[in-house]
């Protein structure tokens, strides 16, 4: 959370919104696979259910959020542990033996220090496939056109596309910058520089 009122990582009421409609529609699905147990009369019809639904689907949801403590810098090196490292590294590791797995752990009852903690090997898999991410989702740094796949192809093609370009009959002195504001193009101009496409114009009135 930053210094602003509600400046919050993610907007607020975009979030209650994405919350609510997930989980109405995981309710759907549940009751589309007969998974929902009870004498509510809303379970019984599948009339009176989609009319209880369109009835959350019109309150409004509130998520709770509010400042991490200590400030975005813990809040970032908090959520970086997620995005550039493994569940737990090797080191932590500290001996398998009898099918139980023991590891270092910090100590919350003495602040600084560490804990020696025996679990068995299918619980520890188990926790360890927390951390492992769903499908559809990627790490930050395997994303989007960043991701080593892409540095040397729609990385290049998109830095091409960014380049402001300028009528062959212009010429601009070399001691002037191109870039400034008075003279940066928005991106509809700039793609109407390089496609001759014109989106501020509808195509039927052309």
């Amino acid at each position: 959370m930053d210094r602003r009122p509600n400046g919050f990582l993610l907007p607020v009421r975009a979030l209650s919104k994405i919350i609510r409609a997930k989980f109405l529609e995981a309710l759907e699905n549940a009751f589309r696979e007969s998974r929902l147990r009870g004498k509510i009369p809303c379970l019984q019809d599948p009339v009176q259910f989609q009319r209880f639904i369109r009835k959350l689907r019109r309150k409004k949801w509130v998520v709770y959020a509010k400042g991490a403590f200590g400030g975005s810098p813990k809040a970032y090196q908090y959520l970086s542990r997620y995005t550039h490292r493994v569940a737990i590294a090797n080191h932590r590791l500290v001996n398998l033996a009898g099918g139980k797995v023991s590891f270092r752990a910090r100590d919350n009852s003495r602040p600084g220090h560490l804990r020696v903690v025996t679990i068995t090997a299918p619980e520890f898999i188990r926790r360890f496939l927390w951390h492992v991410l769903p499908p559809r989702f990627v790490k930050i740094r395997h994303f989007g056109l960043m991701a080593p796949c892409n540095a040397k192809t729609k990385l290049e093609k998109t830095r091409a596309l960014l380049i402001l370009q300028k009528p062959p009959h212009h010429k601009e002195p070399e001691d002037q910058k191109l870039d400034t504001p008075s003279e940066t193009k928005t991106w509809q101009e700039m793609l109407q520089a390089l496609t001759g496409r014109d989106l501020t114009t509808c195509p039927q009135l052309r």
